[in-house]
């Protein structure tokens, strides 16, 4: 993510050949904790808009934007599944901070996996390989 001239841009290279991939204006005010998926279709970031920091999901092949969260609360440090259809990340909610999962699209309702004690609520088991529980 970066600026050019007075827009926000996030600017996706290909490592191998050093070519400029993809050039996308971001419709926000504030970009923050870029992540892509292992197969590169799926870019999740923190977006802010109007002073409220939500995530969004970037497809570059269909260049389609979605909201993946809308509410007042800080959604910060997506990490994105092996597939890319999943998101886990860091929600600051009734005071505490709780890790939560959900699909891209936002459809499916969030699971809270850790509670802001530390205690473990749901488990990512095989779901999320590489994740220790």
């Amino acid at each position: 993510v970066g600026r050019r001239g007075v827009g926000l841009r996030l600017l996706m290279v290909d490592v191998i050949t050093g070519d400029l991939a993809h050039d996308v204006d971001l419709p926000f005010h504030d970009a923050f904790s870029v992540t892509v998926s292992a197969d590169g279709d799926t870019v999740a970031l923190v977006g802010v808009t109007d002073g409220q920091a939500d995530l969004y999901a970037y497809a570059p092949a269909s260049e389609e934007w979605r909201r993946v969260t809308n509410d007042p609360h800080l959604d910060a440090d997506p990490m994105l599944d092996p597939t890319g259809s999943r998101i886990l990340y860091v929600s600051e909610r009734g005071g505490q901070t709780r890790l939560i999962r959900t699909s891209v699209g936002g459809s499916d309702a969030e699971e809270v996996l850790l509670d802001g004690a530390g205690g473990l609520v749901g488990r990512l088991g095989s779901r999320w390989p590489g994740v220790a529980t």
